[in-house]
């Protein structure tokens, strides 16, 4: 389905099949990350509305893959905006998920890999930069986040503090990559990614201490 409407713009690589395979991305993983919270749910009730929030939060993803197609789209920056938050939200359900697991890191790393390489080929979308180097970043975000989390895994944390930990490694590489791709990685950008990624870090230490 997602590929049908994404055909439809007239600003799609349709000749790109590893264009419109990005598109897919999002929606896809939104399914499973809904699969994961409503597992959870014990009332038939809130499991009914659970199901009913999901459909639209998967309707406004599709809609947001849509208007992100066309970087002079008056409606881009508002559903970049959108689809971004959906990439992190997603990502921190998944992260969390798999850390939560608590299995040999020979079958988590290449779980959580394989998640960030994903969600950050979405990203790396919106810089509209050559497809091969967008799949190269996207990959070498994915060994990375695998390798991160290898470390992790010998670490006592709960599942929530180990994957907000993940969400930080992944919003600074996806992030300084970004900025790298739209030529505006700059000394300040740096001090920026920097002080948020201590403060992130710092907060979440005390949280694991509380």
């Amino acid at each position: 389905g997602v590929d049908s409407i994404a055909r439809t713009h007239p600003r799609v690589h349709l000749a790109d099949r590893r264009y419109l395979f990005i598109l897919w991305i999002t929606p896809a993983l939104s399914v499973i990350a809904a699969a994961i919270i409503l597992e959870g749910t014990t009332e038939r009730v809130y499991g009914l509305i659970g199901v009913l929030l999901a459909g639209a939060y998967l309707v406004a993803v599709i809609l947001g893959e849509y208007f992100t197609i066309d970087l002079s789209d008056r409606r881009y920056n508002v559903a970049r905006l959108g689809v971004n938050l959906a990439v992190y939200l997603i990502a921190i359900i998944l992260f969390a998920t798999i850390y939560s697991w608590k299995v040999r890191s020979f079958f988590s790393a290449p779980a959580i890999g394989l998640a960030s390489g994903f969600l950050a080929l979405e990203l790396f979308r919106g810089a509209e930069s050559e497809l091969r180097r967008t799949w190269l970043y996207a990959t070498a975000v994915g060994l990375s986040m695998g390798e991160i989390l290898w470390a992790f895994n010998y670490w006592n944390l709960s599942s929530l503090i180990g994957g907000a930990l993940l969400l930080v490694f992944f919003y600074a590489f996806t992030g300084l990559i970004q900025q790298y791709l739209w030529g505006r990685l700059t000394k300040l950008v740096w001090f920026e990614f920097l002080f948020i990624i201590f403060g992130a870090m710092t907060i979440l230490y005390l949280l694991r201490l509380t």
